[in-house]
């Protein structure tokens, strides 16, 4: 073998050695083949899980919509039995129901065109306005139909006058209260 064979047969090998270091990377370090494409499908996951959110969120809204107008109705009904100021009180605290429902609604309406950084930093807080919304209503409900709760059908018992004479406390019953 002649001096040029081996020089040629050593840059060859270099050559051969090179390309497989490249092609390997040159490293003991993982090999990400395109990093976009992991950027592209965590992207694309975020705006499934948006839309799905979105989708939710919108029945749940819905829905609130629905209970806010039967609580409007059982309030009108209601505020028949019960003080002027208990009644203004529910219609305000209807109110403000109404307006926190509308500014969901704008969050949500926001949410859909909101880059992917400005939708995960207010996916958490509008799920919270809705949760908020769904508790206030339920809670309404129940103070209203807890004032009514202990109303019973009246029988004669329950309408028995206080014998003339007497006011209405009786003092041999201090703690009962006869109606009149």
């Amino acid at each position: 073998m002649t001096r040029f064979d081996h020089t040629f047969t050593s840059a060859a090998s270099a050559v051969v050695a090179l390309a497989l270091v490249v092609s390997c990377g040159g490293s003991n370090e993982p090999r990400v083949d395109n990093p976009k494409s992991y950027q592209q499908q965590f992207a694309a996951e975020l705006n499934e899980e948006r839309q799905q959110f979105i989708s939710d969120t919108e029945k749940r809204l819905d829905k609130l919509d629905n209970e806010i107008g039967r609580m409007q109705a059982r309030v009108e009904h209601e505020s028949q039995y019960v003080s002027a100021s208990e009644s203004a009180e529910w219609k305000q605290k209807l109110f403000e129901q109404r307006m926190e429902q509308q500014k969901a609604r704008q969050e949500l309406d926001r949410a859909r065109s909101a880059s992917p950084e400005e939708w995960a930093a207010m996916r958490g807080g509008l799920d919270k306005q809705v949760d908020r919304l769904e508790a206030g209503l339920s809670s309404m409900g129940a103070n209203i139909s807890g004032l009514f709760e202990g109303d019973e059908p009246k029988t004669e018992d329950s309408e028995r006058q206080p014998v003339r004479g007497q006011d209405e406390a009786d003092p041999d019953h201090p703690h009962e209260d006869h109606q009149h």
